[in-house]
């Protein structure tokens, strides 16, 4: 089995916060949830603060796919995800 894994951040410099990394986690926890042998799981969401010389809040959340088959490819896990938020993956182990 195979795991990658991403994170979704949103910047008080953008605008909103919370609700919208709440509403991208539902929209690619659902997107992920129909693709064949996929599983995923995300981190409670965490909240950082920054004070250099633009002063800044994010909120951030972390998702693990795995892989348990070859049904899914990795290219559609990814179009998924980014088709919502476009994220950067790492392989893991």
């Amino acid at each position: 089995m195979a795991t990658r894994k991403f994170d979704q951040i949103v910047d008080s410099r953008f605008g909103q916060g919370l609700p919208l990394l709440e509403q991208w986690t539902q929209e690619i926890l659902a997107a992920l949830a129909v693709l064949p042998g996929v599983v995923v799981s995300a981190t409670p969401p965490r909240f950082l603060k920054f004070s250099d010389s633009e002063p800044c809040t994010q909120w951030r959340r972390t998702f693990y796919v795995t892989k348990t088959g070859r049904r899914t490819t990795w290219n559609q896990v990814f179009a998924a995800v980014n088709k919502i938020k476009p994220a950067a993956f790492d392989k893991m182990g």
